[in-house]
């Protein structure tokens, strides 16, 4: 960084090193962040690929997770939800990191934001994602109760047959 803005000491950089040093760090833990997040994901399908395997001994496991993903109460909502709002805080903290970079200089730390400063900062704005994504999500929900309404509807054909004299 010094050798970027020609100076020998961060004291005389133009810039805010602490926005300089805050991006670094966000960088790293983003880094962080996103593998631990995948293996959360990773152990969530598993649990998912179970629910499923469990469905096909029970109906209502299959009926619960179809009205869950219709409520907007299942993982996938969930995901989608966790992943605009860590979008939102990755650029709220890379706006507030070029704040501080562009309106201090050299090792100062600590500013005064203004109303003007925070007017710039964008809402975080949610949009449920639409009864077709959450549809979508639930074919292996729905294929195992339409397996389930076809072995229920044969089952009463069967019997059916049976009862007549």
């Amino acid at each position: 960084t010094r050798q970027k803005y020609g100076v020998d000491r961060l004291e005389d950089l133009p810039t805010g090193f602490s926005g300089i040093r805050m991006k670094h760090l966000d960088a790293w833990s983003t880094e962080v962040d996103d593998r631990e997040f995948r293996k959360l994901t990773a152990i969530y399908e598993r649990q998912t690929s179970i629910r499923h395997m469990v469905a096909l001994l029970s109906p209502f496991v299959a009926a619960r997770g179809v009205s869950q993903g219709m409520a907007g109460s299942d993982w996938a909502h969930y995901q989608a939800f966790l992943e605009a709002a860590e979008s939102y805080r990755r650029r709220f903290g890379r706006d507030m990191n070029d704040l501080i970079q562009e309106s201090l200089t050299g090792t100062a730390w600590e500013m005064d934001g203004t109303s003007e400063d925070w007017a710039n900062i964008e809402p975080f704005v949610y949009h449920v994602p639409s009864s077709d994504w959450a549809v979508a999500r639930q074919t292996m929900n729905l294929l195992i109760l339409s397996l389930w309404f076809v072995m229920a509807a044969c089952i009463l054909i069967l019997s059916a047959r049976r009862l007549r004299p």
